[in-house]
């Protein structure tokens, strides 16, 4: 092999270029140091907010943990008062065990052991006993009685039924919780069927009576028992409706006219509220009018007539759509807010005048005592008026509910404001003006008070002991000492031999409603007649007849039944709400309120040939009529 004649490589380098030298760029002085200055703004924002934090932190920690102790406290004391109620069902003490689950509840909403007790001690309270059912046999233990001898379960079922088929549905209720205490399994089906049927039919009894509330709260039981009931959710439809727009009858009369309305379309049927509903047209046509509202006035008015063309709607309806179509102006503050009619404001009672040849030609006397609500003044307002066309006097300011004494001397009324305690006041209108008057109770539920014959005691209703329940009491005139109870009952009126109280009460099995005398001797009830509408009785100054008021008919009207339930007979024939009977203190008229012509009114009627005259127009819409009451006493001077 020849050698190569090439040269060696030299070996590899990565540059050939040499590195060239650092070049040394001169740094200036250091600066002499400066002192720093401690910022002590932030120092303490930094501090405040760890600070804050901490805090915020701690108090979060202790919130959760207090409610957390709160809720276990809750919880705690809802059972303790759950406990306490079990222990009161049992001791058959009811309305103290309803107030331990109502305060449970209050305490735990979600508590639905109480929500169930609850209910069930309801049950107990609106149960009335019935004396002449079969007794509750003794139950003895199973050693006794013998083995396998069963409770008599069969038998109080069938009772049960006997009961619910003669109209006494809480009494079968209270049948039915004795068999289920026995047995809670007993004939499910059965028994739920029954106690459904119980609490519907009960609850459409207390509609009838205008007891609303208590009919809800049945509605309410029956359909815990058949939740999808499209009948009893309708009947509860309607009574909370009627209920709600009650509610806004003399405070707000657009919502009463929206409720009254759906209440129509609904059912027109449906108790008064056809007539609620033309009442509640006027009275919000009349204050549209008072703002000078004329197109919505007519409106109003219109839908009134539509329903009862009464020549005064009809008039006011003209009126109104006259001033809409020439759009006349309103009026000024300088000229008021009164209607353009010359009616006098709503709340005064109008002149009298013109009523007096009516008046005179019946040849009547005495002082007719009535209360109206004063708009103005936001306040009841008490006046008299006599037989002769006269205008009327005010008497007394801030209550309403008057009765008066044979003398004529003294009136008892309810007090509503202008006292330092409400409830009932007697007023001696022979002690000047103003008149001296006294407190007598102290209750706001102490309503319809009515003298005794010697004018010594008055009697009175009140729910005073229980909001279920209305019971007649008594007290002396002086308000010496405390009210007595009597008996359940509503609007007494004392007879004028003194030895009977009317009243609007049931039989001692909560049924049979109507007018009742109540025997002070012996507590003996006796009834003068069954009819659940009827009420306020008020006594012939002999003692022989009784005035009422009743929708026996379809509307309110007057009638009068002998002191035996004799005789009984229609007073008043309108198709307007007639009420409030007050008797004559020579027994030959009887006064009474009265809405036709389109607005409440007091008339007088004579009993012997039914000449009427008109007293006075009350200008007055009044929330509820039947909260009202008018009396009719001896003539006695009120001014000096």
């Amino acid at each position: 092999m020849k050698p190569s004649s090439t040269p060696p490589r030299a070996p590899r380098r990565w540059s050939h270029v040499p590195p060239e030298e650092p070049v040394h760029v001169p740094l200036p002085a250091p600066a002499a140091p400066v002192p720093l200055k401690p910022n002590w703004l932030l120092i303490v924002v930094i501090f405040l907010a760890t600070a804050l934090a901490l805090v915020v932190g701690a108090g979060v920690l202790g919130y959760f943990d207090g409610l957390k102790d709160r809720e276990e406290r809750l919880q705690t004391e809802a059972l303790e008062h759950y406990r306490a109620g079990v222990a009161h069902m049992e001791a058959g003490e009811y309305e103290l065990a309803q107030a331990e689950f109502e305060e449970a509840i209050r305490l735990r909403p979600d508590f639905q052991p109480a929500w169930q007790r609850l209910r069930e001690s309801q049950v107990y309270l609106e149960a009335i006993p019935t004396p002449t059912s079969v007794p509750l046999p003794a139950m003895t233990p199973a050693a006794e009685q013998g083995e396998g001898t069963p409770p008599p379960l069969s038998a109080w079922l069938a009772e049960a039924r006997s009961l619910f088929q003669a109209g006494q549905y809480m009494d079968a209720v209270d049948r039915i919780n004795d068999i289920l205490k026995v047995d809670p399994n007993y004939e499910p089906a059965l028994i739920a069927d029954l106690l459904f049927q119980c609490y519907y039919q009960e609850a459409l009894r207390l509609v009838g009576e205008d007891r609303m509330e208590e009919a809800l709260r049945l509605f309410d039981l029956a359909l815990a028992i058949r939740p999808d009931d499209q009948t009893v959710k309708r009947e509860r439809e309607l009574a909370a409706g009627y209920l709600s727009a009650i509610g806004f009858w003399g405070a707000d009369w657009q919502k009463a006219v929206e409720g009254f309305s759906s209440l129509y379309r609904a059912r027109p049927d449906y108790k008064d509220v056809a007539s609620r509903l033309f009442n509640a047209y006027v009275a919000y046509g009349d204050m549209l009018a008072e703002q000078g509202a004329w197109c919505q006035a007519a409106e109003q008015y219109t839908n009134a007539a539509n329903l009862q063309a009464k020549p005064q709607v009809v008039q006011k309806r003209d009126q109104m759509v006259d001033y809409c179509q020439r759009n006349v102006p309103p009026p000024s503050p300088a000229e008021g807010t009164g209607t353009p009619s010359p009616e006098a404001t709503p709340g005064t009672p109008a002149p009298a005048g013109e009523n007096a040849a009516a008046l005179r030609e019946l040849g009547l006397s005495g002082q007719i005592y009535y209360a109206v609500y004063d708009d103005a003044r936001r306040e009841y307002v008490l006046y008299a008026v006599g037989l002769t066309g006269s205008a009327p006097i005010e008497v007394f300011a801030g209550v309403h509910h008057p009765q008066v004494d044979r003398s004529g001397k003294r009136l008892v009324v309810r007090a509503l404001s202008g006292v330092g305690t409400l409830g009932l006041y007697v007023i001696d209108l022979s002690a000047g003006v103003p008149p001296a008057f006294h407190l007598i109770t102290s209750y706001t539920q102490d309503l319809y008070p009515s003298f005794s014959p010697d004018g010594q005691e008055v009697v009175f209703t009140s729910d005073r002991m229980s909001k279920r329940v209305w019971t007649l009491f008594t007290t002396w005139a002086g308000g010496e000492a405390e009210p007595r109870s009597l008996i359940p009952g509503q609007t007494p009126a004392w007879s004028p031999r003194g030895d009977t109280i009317a009243y609007k009460g049931c039989d001692e099995t909560g049924n049979q409603c109507g007018i009742y005398l109540y025997r002070l001797a012996d507590g003996a009830r006796q009834a003068i007649l069954v009819d659940p509408s009827a009420g306020f009785p008020a006594w012939s100054p002999d003692g022989t007849r009784l005035a009422f008021m009743s929708n026996r008919d379809g509307n309110w009207e007057i009638y009068l039944v002998g002191a035996d339930g004799q005789g009984l007979r229609r007073f008043t024939v309108n198709p307007a709400n007639d009420g409030m009977p007050a008797w004559s203190p020579d027994g030959k008229a009887i006064a009474f309120l009265s809405d036709r012509d389109g607005q409440w009114s007091i008339y007088v009627k004579r009993v012997d040939d039914n000449r009427m005259a008109r007293v006075i127009a009350l200008q007055t819409h009044y929330a509820d009529w039947l909260m009202e009451r008018i009396t009719w006493g001896p003539a006695v001077k009120l001014l000096p």
